[in-house]
């Protein structure tokens, strides 16, 4: 298998399909993540495992793997997804969600004032607001772009463990590659 394509997207995401089940994923990643050395940090979870960049390389804008595994029949599907840290993306929802709420009051308020026959001044609101969710937007995908290359390697990683799981039939012990790379 090759590395999963990134579906894009303010929070990217990939599927991947596997024969392996998903206790045996989900008791190799904890191994991995537990063993030292481990590039990541990480939880892990019965169907949900959390990939990051250890605490002292880990920036505002670096990412975090969220992947879901569902088991359906003999198959496993391993749905990633990418984003901030939880609290970098919480502290940026909120800002998107209040720069949405003030707009549509300003709009209503406007509105308000225009049907009473009054001169509508608080509608300059819905510029600037625009103009914030712009730089918002902006901000989210210069920080994707700024964290390309982790984002490449979590899935490199992610993958290189489903396909070491695959070749060898049953839970693996790292390869040489995989110590010398610095693999998941």
């Amino acid at each position: 298998m090759g590395t999963p394509e990134l579906q894009s997207g303010l929070r990217p995401r990939f599927e991947l399909t596997s024969r392996v089940p998903r206790e045996e994923l989900v008791n190799e990643a904890s191994r991995r993540l537990s063993q030292p050395g481990c590039p990541f940090d990480g939880a892990v979870l019965e169907d949900h495992l959390w990939l990051c960049l250890p605490k002292g390389t880990r920036r505002l804008w670096s990412p975090t793997l969220e992947l879901r595994l569902e088991q359906v029949g003999k198959e496993l599907r391993v749905h990633g997804q990418f984003g901030p840290a939880p609290g970098a993306w919480t502290l940026f929802m909120a800002l998107y969600a209040l720069t949405v709420l003030l707009a549509g009051l300003a709009l209503l308020w406007g509105f308000s004032l225009w049907m009473l026959g009054q001169q509508p001044t608080v509608l300059w609101v819905l510029p600037v607001a625009g103009m914030i969710l712009l730089i918002l937007h902006g901000i989210a995908h210069r920080g994707q772009a700024a964290t390309q290359p982790q984002i490449q390697e979590l899935c490199v990683c992610v993958q290189r463990m489903v396909d070491d799981l695959e070749r060898d039939g049953s839970t693996c012990s790292p390869s040489q590659d995989e110590d010398a790379s610095g693999g998941l």
